[in-house]
């Protein structure tokens, strides 16, 4: 059988049905014709033709709940590369689980208008100048910058651009700048991202339970972050490294291992110390 790719499913029509049929075998259970009939607003022998392959292949059996006829999922699971990842599965298909609810919600405002001319400036290597708010300095600061990436992290976008002001590369994030800025003129090559050491430097954390934990616990914090050997090996780039630690809560010691759960493996902590991101 040919398998669509994920990627297919957004163009629309039938390889959508397809895409969308190999998502629910992989990620969720039961799903109904029904289901399919109104989310594509497709007739009941359509939803059947796509439904059939994969009952013949023994992916799917038909059970009956009530009214309902359910197919569920049999024998192995699908791991073409159609699969999307469950990040993917939650966003193209909510109604599916219903979504994923966060502690915190809301809305980040970066313009359009900045995105727009910071993509323009990525795709033609242009340098950009804006008004930008600094941290340091507490104040708007005019910068050069001439961006080669789009990063989301820590709740916000930024990007990853060569700072003229600074002579090397940093990240930028998207809400502070005060303007739209302007595209000024052609970059220069050495500022490019191929010349970005940092961004193409990449680390491999070694994660494991905290050993302050009871034994039991341990066991638990490892099969719940799916450790092997007591360990989850995780790569990141070494320009995004401060962005990762945070996100794993391993950037700062917890005095209670129950509100720790995981740190860096201690030769791992020693071989990344000098690896954090310049200041100022």
């Amino acid at each position: 059988m040919n398998w669509f790719t994920w990627e297919m499913a957004m163009q629309g029509g039938n390889c959508s049905i397809t895409s969308y049929i190999e998502a629910c075998l992989y990620w969720r259970k039961p799903f109904t014709r029904k289901g399919i009939e109104q989310r594509f607003n497709v007739t009941k022998p359509t939803a059947l033709k796509k439904l059939q392959p994969y009952v013949d292949a023994g992916y799917v059996a038909i059970e009956k709940l009530g009214q309902v006829n359910l197919y569920t999922p049999v024998g192995q699971p699908i791991t073409s590369n159609c699969v999307p990842t469950f990040n993917d599965f939650v966003e193209k298909h909510p109604v599916l689980v219903g979504g994923i609810q966060t502690p915190l919600s809301y809305q980040r405002s970066e313009a359009p208008e900045i995105i727009g001319k910071l993509l323009f400036a990525i795709e033609t290597q242009s340098r950009f100048e804006a008004k930008y708010y600094s941290v340091s300095s507490g104040q708007h600061e005019h910068r050069v910058i001439q961006p080669h990436s789009i990063v989301f992290a820590s709740g916000r976008y930024h990007t990853r651009a060569y700072c003229e002001k600074n002579r090397r590369f940093a990240d930028f994030v998207l809400a502070r700048f005060a303007e739209e800025g302007e595209i000024t003129s052609e970059g220069f090559p050495e500022h490019t991202g191929e010349f970005d050491d940092d961004w193409h430097n990449k680390l491999v954390l070694t994660i494991i339970s905290d050993p302050r934990l009871p034994e039991n616990n341990r066991k638990c914090v490892e099969l719940e972050y799916g450790m092997q050997n007591g360990q989850l090996e995780l790569t990141t780039r070494k320009a995004l490294l401060n962005y990762a630690l945070q996100e794993l809560r391993v950037d700062r010691y917890n005095e209670d291992p129950f509100a720790q759960q995981i740190v860096l493996e201690p030769k791992c902590r020693e071989r990344i110390k000098d690896s954090f991101w310049p200041k100022g």
